[in-house]
């Protein structure tokens, strides 16, 4: 708004879509109930006005007087300070619409919240669009004189806030209406995107577009993922650009009307998951939206099964795209239908985290690592939070690419001054806002199911896994192991790739954070069959779940672990297997109990592998000095006639006192051909600089 505008509005009279206040609702850091209350109220207020001001702009301008100026003279104007409350205005405009969204139907699209100096004051003013349909209430709504019911529809006579009447409702609706259509091309009611610029998606965008061509004979294109990946942004997306890019594309692929309907029932803020109180329950709720959108209400006057026909006869009229949001929610059998038969040229696009048996649908999983970066650095702008480049990378690695997990994570630091580390650390917390807003309910449709062994059998894979061996780990039928893998696939809480089965980042830490709710006699079992199915992947299944159980009960596991990777680590050396071999001695060095180092000395050794890995030296050396093994280093370097400086730096972990005695006791128990070569090592050992007084030790 510019000044002179403001000016023209100092000069007006209050009206039904014009309110003047001295003052801001509170002189603190926040409203209270009440005060949020009065807020909410006057922003409704001026949403809906009265009859005679429908499409018309609401006014409401904090910084002046509510009594109107004597001739010649000018509203009494105060001076609106920009603290408290009103220091971020991007951020009491969101929690506003927030609120708004918990409170009416249809709350306002957006509100614009600016400050501007007049005559060296600053006024506070805050823009509110004329809404599709009158504004009513989902709720009782508190404020500091009055309460107001649920269902009640609030409007403006002269300075005063009045309940409309029936008539009144109808004759407010019915202006309404007739002026948004005269007003658009396009009717819609679509909401504004809570995103500065669309990141990345470019592929599935083209898809949907090609998809949305009248040429193309797919009515119903479905979008699935998991919770956050980005559903109802990509279907928000395309249906803002075909409505932006009216004038430049073809006269028969442009929508005369576009019609967006939410099912969902909950939405992740700074403060936790919040329940929203506009939710599609049913295929009448459908029905009803529609009839607004286009201008047809007296459709809600006819049976339900007129209603049926007579919505199917305006979608038929005109091109229009329906979009609903969160279909897994509605809990009505007659919408899937009344989706599948919809009237041609009518396009729907359906956004589900279950998946749906259609022919081609798009499916959302992690955003490639450029476009997460992008996502990154733009939220960083948007709520002014620095991160250095580690930090990036981590909240990255971390978020896995979800961008409703990069979103929320800074918020949280922006909001509420979290650190990075303790927001990361919150992310796959089972008992953490994202896991239950992303995964839980999912996971609970599957609980005590085959579905579930198989997710927690993928959590414990290091690698991804294909059909058959997910099915032998987790010890299921053929039946019950196909059946579990296409409900996974449904709830998207798994990926696929070719034949290979993995999760999400964010899904593995959220079923891991659940381990210590599992039986230990399951997961014994299932970390066992993972051992027996590919020995060293159960040294990785089995420190997943090391944390959350005591050494009493992992210790056994461990020795029976051990034992089975010992077993196949000399099985694939008699078969010349050095790849195989290797991943034994780094799966043996993850347990570290004795009898796996001990192994791994022994195959440094003595095995078919270690006569030309040159490389087994220098793993075995490493291992046995952070082990503290210092007698085997002794004799692995023997073996081996090492006296290089892999083998100095080895020996350099112990105190030089108990290095030179151990070597001395060597010497004196290997009196034959070694003798010269472990005094070479003492002697070299000695004239190193870090050795160079044996009265200090080493490290």
């Amino acid at each position: 708004m510019e000044v002179n505008q403001l000016k023209t509005l100092l000069a007006a009279s209050e009206n039904p879509k014009l309110e003047f206040k001295s003052q801001w609702y509170c002189n603190t850091d926040q409203l209270d109930d009440k005060g949020w209350g009065e807020f909410l109220k006057d922003l409704i207020t001026l949403a809906n006005g009265n009859s005679g001001f429908a499409g018309q702009t609401g006014y409401l301008v904090v910084g002046a007087s509510d009594e109107d100026p004597k001739i010649r003279q000018q509203r009494a104007t105060f001076h609106v300070a920009n603290n408290g409350m009103l220091a971020n205005l991007q951020k009491l405009r969101e929690t506003t619409l927030r609120k708004l969204r918990e409170t009416c139907s249809p709350s306002p699209a957006d509100i614009d919240l600016n400050f501007i100096e007049v005559e060296g004051k600053h006024l506070l003013i805050v823009e509110v669009p004329p809404p599709v349909d009158a504004v009513k209430l989902d709720r009782d709504l508190n404020t500091r004189g009055m309460r107001f019911k649920k269902g009640t529809v609030l409007i403006r006579v002269g300075q005063d806030v009045s309940v409309a009447d029936p008539a009144e409702i109808n004759s407010l609706r019915k202006e309404y209406q007739n002026t948004w259509i005269q007003h658009q091309r396009v009717v819609h009611n679509l909401p504004q995107p809570d995103y500065v610029n669309f990141i990345g998606r470019q592929e599935e965008l083209e898809k949907l577009r090609n998809l949305l061509n009248p040429r193309d004979r797919i009515w119903t294109i479905v979008i699935d993922g998991i919770g956050g990946i980005g559903k109802s942004a990509l279907a928000l997306e395309i249906a803002h650009r075909y409505l932006n890019e009216y004038d430049f594309i073809s006269g028969e692929e442009r929508f005369q009307a576009i019609i967006w309907i939410s099912a969902k029932d909950s939405v992740l803020t700074t403060d936790g998951i919040k329940k929203r109180f506009q939710v599609t329950n049913t295929l009448n709720d459908i029905y009803r939206q529609i009839s607004v959108v286009l201008g047809e209400q007296e459709i809600s006057h006819h049976s339900f099964n007129e209603q049926g026909f007579l919505i199917n006869r305006a979608l038929g009229q005109r091109r229009t795209l329906l979009l609903v949001d969160n279909l897994e929610t509605v809990d009505d059998d007659r919408v899937n239908a009344f989706i599948r038969e919809l009237p041609s040229p009518t396009k729907c696009i359906v956004t589900t985290r279950h998946r749906i048996d259609v022919a081609d649908p798009i499916r959302l999983s992690a955003m490639p690592r450029k476009d997460a970066l992008s996502l990154i650095q733009q939220e960083c702008s948007k709520k002014s939070v620095q991160l250095d480049n580690s930090q990036i990378e981590l909240l990255y690695k971390r978020t896995a690419g979800v961008p409703l997990a990069v979103v929320w994570s800074i918020a949280q630091i922006s909001y509420h001054g979290s650190g990075v580390d303790k927001v990361l650390k919150r992310l796959g917390d089972a008992r953490g806002d994202i896991a239950r807003f992303c995964f839980e309910n999912a996971i609970q449709h599957i609980q005590d199911k085959p579905a579930y062994k198989i997710l927690a059998t993928l959590a414990l894979s290091p690698t991804p896994m294909n059909r058959n061996v997910a099915g032998v780990i987790a010890d299921l039928s053929e039946l019950d192991q196909d059946e579990g893998l296409v409900i996974l696939e449904r709830l998207s809480l798994i990926n696929k790739k070719g034949s290979q089965f993995s999760l999400l980042p964010l899904v593995q830490e959220y079923i891991l954070s659940k381990i210590k709710d599992f039986s230990f006699s399951d997961l014994r079992k299932l970390v066992i069959r993972f051992s027996e199915n590919y020995a060293p992947s159960g040294a990785d299944s089995l420190s997943a779940i090391e944390q959350y159980f005591s050494s009493e009960m992992i210790t056994p596991l461990k020795v029976e672990v051990t034992e089975k990777i010992i077993n196949q680590m000399w099985e694939w050396d008699e078969q010349i297997d050095e790849i195989g071999v290797s991943y034994c001695i780094y799966a043996l060095e993850k347990l570290a109990i004795d009898t796996a180092i001990d192994a791994i000395r022994d195959v440094a050794m003595y095995s078919n592998v270690s006569t030309f890995a040159a490389w087994m030296y220098s793993a075995a050396a490493d291992i046995l000095s952070h082990a503290g093994r210092l007698r085997d280093l002794i004799d692995l370097s023997l073996y081996y006639q090492k006296l290089d400086s892999l083998t100095v730096e080895s020996l350099k972990r112990f105190e030089t006192d108990k290095v030179v005695q151990e070597i001395d006791r060597v010497l004196e128990a290997k009196k034959e051909n070694k003798s010269e070569v472990l005094q070479q090592l003492k002697d070299r050992l000695l004239s190193s600089s870090i050795y160079a007084s044996s009265s200090h030790p080493a490290v």
